[in-house]
């Protein structure tokens, strides 16, 4: 999943501006990631722990729309990676 991390978050900016076509003014959302390369730590098994960490960070012209953004946002990134791995094991 880590590799695909980018499109993903792509992804979920997509559906967030979906579910907020309506919405007039503009608004930005952006993705800040640290992590990306494999800990020296070693599970019992011998093999690299991936680890990943994920801010967003909205900018928007109320509170309320930031809010509705980051709320859209967190149920996005947290549901569309298991749903990318239904989608690929079909």
């Amino acid at each position: 999943m880590i590799r695909q991390l980018d499109s993903m978050l792509e992804r979920v900016k997509l559906y967030v501006t979906e579910q907020h076509k309506d919405v007039h003014g503009q608004w930005e959302l952006q993705f800040h990631t640290w992590g990306r390369l494999e800990k020296t730590d070693q599970p019992d098994n011998g093999s690299p722990v991936p680890e990943v960490f994920i801010i967003g960070e909205v900018l928007a012209p109320t509170q309320d729309l930031a809010t509705s953004l980051a709320a859209t946002a967190k149920v996005a990134t947290t549901v569309m990676p298991i749903l990318t791995r239904l989608m690929v094991k079909r």
